[in-house]
């Protein structure tokens, strides 16, 4: 069935059962500043464009790392507002990042690709370990990226967008200015990783359909390429699965964590920054 633009819209809505966005994420932001002042970046590196790429690490030695990324659809959101979810990997001993990329009309989701790849090699270069990959929305199909282009190899994704052909029917599109060709091509669904590759995605049963679909989309694209699990967080929705990675004993914060440490185990040297 070919749903009508309108249906469309609303299945990737999110302003539907969170009227309170604003807010949420004035929330989120606040507590990643109180964390930042708390325990400040450990590294600041900077990539091609032109933004700090935080890196947190841990007490003691470092285990693993993991490159996260932000979500906001492309338009919207920041590193700064995510930092405080580093608190219960880092008790674990794995080093987190966090990837800045260039945000829609000023740049193209082909553009955040490249700065997602850039910044995730720049993290594990730093860590000093491969960096395994976390993305959540808009961040979940930056991670996806580069998984598929066999810069990360282990990955936790939540609530990603894999498939944007929906996104061109929808008003988002004004901003990102999609065509179907453009869309396609920058579609992790349509591009299986180059390398070996772990996955787990997971998705809020209580988020709009399209995110419920979206996931679906990408296990069926990736299943024959890739060691790929998936998952519904019951009663989970689209910022309250986030949030559980400030708790070292969440099953979320536990995926990122073994995924990190797959990642390092799984290759003897770090990516170098732009190879």
């Amino acid at each position: 069935m070919t749903l009508r633009n309108t249906d469309l819209a609303r299945a990737y809505d999110l302003s539907i059962p969170h009227p309170n966005i604003p807010t949420l994420i004035e929330n989120m932001a606040a507590k990643a500043t109180a964390f930042r002042s708390d325990s400040p970046p450990a590294f600041s590196p900077v990539g091609s464009l032109g933004r700090p790429i935080d890196i947190f690490v841990p007490n003691g030695r470092i285990r693993g790392a993991v490159a996260m990324i932000h979500g906001g659809y492309w338009v919207r959101g920041a590193p700064t507002d995510i930092t405080h979810l580093a608190a219960g990997a880092l008790t674990q001993g794995v080093a987190v990042g966090f990837v800045p990329y260039g945000l829609c009309p000023r740049y193209t989701i082909g553009d955040a690709i490249s700065h997602a790849i850039e910044a995730t090699r720049i993290v594990s270069a730093a860590a000093g370990v491969p960096a395994a990959v976390f993305g959540h929305s808009a961040g979940g199909h930056l991670a996806a990226a580069v998984v598929a282009a066999g810069v990360s190899s282990d990955a936790v994704f939540v609530s990603g967008l894999y498939d944007l052909t929906p996104i061109v029917r929808i008003p988002l599109n004004e901003t990102l200015v999609l065509t179907v060709d453009t869309a396609r091509a920058w579609s992790p669904s349509e591009r299986p990783p180059l390398g070996p590759a772990s996955v787990f995605a997971v998705v809020g049963e209580n988020e709009p359909r399209g995110f419920l679909d979206q996931q679906e989309v990408l296990v069926e694209a990736w299943k024959g390429d890739a060691e790929i699990r998936s998952g519904v967080l019951v009663d989970g929705d689209h910022f309250s699965e986030i949030a559980t990675l400030t708790d070292p004993e969440s099953p979320l914060t536990v995926a990122v964590v073994e995924a990190a440490l797959a990642a390092a185990a799984r290759h003897t040297s770090p990516a170098e920054p732009g190879a």
